[in-house]
């Protein structure tokens, strides 16, 4: 895919960092512990804490804490002891006050758990990986795609002849692609208590192969102005099956929609042709394993491969399934990445040469050749770059991205990779750089929320069914198709010191509700939603999400939006609305949902 103003590469091998949580044991007040941010697993764990104390009929530290003061909920105040290398998450929280928490549970639950324990147990402590071990581990959660292809696809170029003659105006295609991809899921589909699927994330460029139709039969494109067959006009664009069609007597073709040309583009193992995925430790071709197209998003350029066991042999099902060596990657949260900190992107920058003479089999052997793995590192630079890119499937159409800039060097062979924190967090998918004499490292990745919300919409959305007739595009829900806009109002930002005497800045604001559309569903809703109401809580699908905590940027907000499933029925906003609070509950229908390409 060219950009309009960014070229992205089919990038070839990009290793994940898998996180190694290192607990730390220390017995005293003045410990240097460093605590994650997981704050979904502590919000669990903080039920299991609360129904030890209620047993025991203590006071919980929660309790403590509102007597000393503290004004908020109990996820509220747990959030606030929450941070990362001894850094508070709020301002006002103290590592002493995270050990007087452990002497609280400790007297008053009577166990005799260690400090390292409790931190484990109830504030997931980890520690910085060095680059060198966060790159090994890494291995466990990344594989290389490389794969070769041979089809055929035809193209109607002028429409002045009386029959459709396609001979010699495009004939067989083939090639050699590649790229890297990151283990998503791993999963017990089928009930029997073994693995048996796994789903990777990838670019929808690394698995998009243009000029191509992976069915025997082949697709015919109208690029003419207009053609008159036997059965009546064609037009500019339309896609069909042209098998069978006999040029002399009679037009048999079938047209095809756009989704069913497209999914066209894609392995999915017809006539025995797999994306090839390799595993570190097993990068020769006899240790292939087969996987197919599931579905994807070219507008966010995040494809969705799954691998099943039934597709492999018992050897490399028990490689990969059962060894218990190959595992998801630890998502991470790429809201709360900040500039200048610490990532690493783990692929493979070069690519074999390869020449036009060369056969089929000749091209793959020397791509496979070169499967090693390797990593780059640097600092994200930004944590929001909006960039324009030209369509894949529809060059006469550009897309906008929002993207995470880092300064690692990104090459041909990264695409489809992972971008991780020093902790091992995935918080982004590579997918481009820009290529330009006046720029250095200059790359790009997707945020790792966006690209997992596409991902699971994907699998929910377009796993299943006929490969050849499954759709190959997602609905997803955004605000305007509510009726309304979401922008940044008024600035939250601030530079705080934390517990180690640093500086840092915090940077956030409130989201407003802007430019209602007062014939939607979000205007008609109860009292409806105002122009300028704060949005403070989003509830779906039995969760609630603070803006304190996962929206505090209008993208931060679309991106979490993302997450709505096709079920869901309702949505409520919680709003600000100038000293009020009032809940805005939406009912919502598939026709709330929007198609991306």
């Amino acid at each position: 895919m060219e950009a309009k103003k960014v070229n992205i590469f089919a990038f070839l091998m990009t290793v994940v960092m898998c996180a190694v949580s290192i607990f730390v044991c220390v017995g005293n007040k003045n410990t240097d512990s460093n605590v994650s941010n997981d704050i979904l697993s502590i919000y669990k764990k903080l039920d299991e804490l609360d129904e030890k104390i209620d047993n025991n009929k203590g006071e919980s530290a929660y309790e403590s804490a509102v007597k000393e003061g503290f004004t908020g909920t109990e996820s509220e105040w747990l959030a606030s002891l929450v941070g990362k290398d001894g850094k508070d998450a709020l301002e006002n929280v103290t590592k002493q006050e995270i050990y007087d928490a452990y002497l609280d549970v400790t007297n008053q639950t009577s166990t005799d758990m260690s400090y390292k324990e409790f931190l484990a147990y109830y504030y997931s402590v980890v520690e910085k990986n060095d680059t060198e071990t966060a790159t090994q581990l890494a291995y466990s959660t990344t594989v290389d795609i490389c794969y070769s292809y041979h089809g055929q696809t035809y193209y109607i170029l002028t429409g002045e002849t009386s029959y459709l003659d396609i001979t010699g105006l495009s004939g067989d295609k083939g090639g050699v692609a590649a790229g890297a991809g990151v283990i998503y899921k791993m999963l017990d589909t089928d009930g029997k208590g073994g693995l048996d699927t796994a789903y990777i994330i990838t670019n929808y460029h690394v698995a998009y192969i243009e000029n191509y139709s992976n069915d025997p039969n082949y697709v015919v494109y109208a690029n003419c102005s207009s053609y008159n067959p036997i059965s009546g006009d064609v037009e500019v664009g339309e896609y069909f099956l042209a098998n069978d069609y006999n040029k002399t007597t009679d037009n048999k073709m079938t047209r095809l929609s756009e989704d069913e040309a497209i999914s066209k583009h894609f392995l999915i193992g017809t006539d025995n042709q797999y994306y090839g995925i390799y595993l570190y430790g097993y990068q020769d071709e006899e240790y292939k394993l087969n996987a197919t197209f599931v579905g994807g998003s070219a507008d966010n350029d995040i494809a969705v491969l799954k691998i099943e066991r039934s597709n492999l042999s018992s050897e490399l099902a028990k490689i990969f399934f059962d060894s218990g060596y190959y595992s998801e990657a630890t998502i991470g949260n790429s809201s709360e990445l900040i500039g200048g900190e610490e990532i690493i992107a783990v692929g493979n920058p070069l690519l074999a040469e390869t020449s036009s003479d060369m056969t089929l089999k000749e091209a793959e052997n020397t791509y496979v050749d070169v499967l090693v793995l390797s990593s780059t590192s640097g600092v994200v630079s930004s944590i929001s770059n909006n960039l324009t890119f030209e369509s894949l499937i529809d060059s006469s159409e550009s897309v906008t991205m929002r993207l995470i800039r880092v300064d690692a060097a990104i090459n041909s062979g990264n695409s489809g990779g992972g971008l991780y924190d020093l902790y091992g967090n995935l918080v982004g998918i590579v997918n481009s750089k820009i290529a330009s004499s006046s720029y250095d490292n200059v790359g790009y990745a997707i945020p790792i929320k966006i690209a997992t919300a596409i991902a699971d919409q994907v699998i929910s959305q377009c796993d299943g069914g006929s490969p050849v007739s499954q759709n190959t595009r997602i609905k997803v829900l955004k605000t305007e198709n509510l009726g309304f806009e979401a922008v940044n109002g008024k600035s939250n930002s601030k530079v705080i010191t934390t517990s180690t005497n640093t500086k840092k800045w915090v940077v956030s604001y409130n989201v407003l509700v802007k430019n209602i559309d007062e014939t939607s569903v979000a205007y008609k809703a109860g009292e409806g939603l105002h122009e300028n109401d704060i949005i403070i809580e989003v509830a779906f699908d039995s969760n609630e999400y603070l803006a304190s905590l996962y929206f505090n940027m209008d993208y931060d907000l679309k991106d979490l939006l993302l997450n709505v499933s096709l079920n869901t029925k309702q949505i409520t906003f919680t709003v600000l609305r100038d000293t009020e609070i009032k809940e805005i509950t939406i009912q919502i229908t598939s026709e709330n949902f929007i198609e991306i390409s």
